[in-house]
């Protein structure tokens, strides 16, 4: 279900003609995102720290730009640079490495990006009752639905964005 929701999100924002800007390998939901948005003629940005730089790491065909990082920091700042917006599948730390850096810079005004989840099968419900709970605990400065806002569908998501972006 992950994979299949994922490859339905690249295929919303190439279908949208919204520029993805990702990590740059077929690796995980990050490779079906772009699978499905290259699948939609969509322009796909690919950001590689240099250590995963090698030809034994899978590299997404079809980039319509690839950039190497020294690191993944940079890769980071890089990301935060290109994106208009940021779109959250389901993941694990570097995922919520990155989701945690732009919410981040978000709360404390050195950025201006907006936050999507796409919270397939509530898979993010748990990060979200803790966000709520820091709130509550007066570990976080700004309501958490000031921060993000989620949704179930691929296409109710990339609409929202559209929306957001003008």
């Amino acid at each position: 279900m992950f994979f299949a929701e994922a490859e339905s999100l690249g295929r919303a924002i190439g279908q949208a003609g919204l520029e993805l800007v990702f990590g740059g390998y077929d690796l995980g939901l990050m490779g079906a995102v772009a699978k499905g948005c290259a699948e939609a003629g969509g322009p796909i940005v690919g950001i590689v720290p240099q250590f995963f730089d090698r030809p034994s790491t899978s590299q997404t065909q079809g980039l319509s730009e690839r950039i190497v990082t020294e690191d993944l920091a940079e890769r980071k700042a890089v990301m935060i640079d290109r994106a208009d917006a940021f779109v959250v599948a389901p993941g694990g730390l570097g995922t919520l490495d990155e989701v945690l850096e732009i919410m981040t810079l978000n709360q404390v005004g050195q950025a201006a990006k907006p936050v999507y989840f796409l919270n397939t099968l509530d898979f993010y419900q748990t990060f979200f009752r803790f966000l709520d709970e820091l709130f509550e605990q007066k570990f976080l400065s700004i309501h958490p639905e000031g921060l993000y806002k989620s949704f179930e569908s691929p296409q109710d998501l990339i609409k929202q964005v559209l929306t957001d972006l003008g």
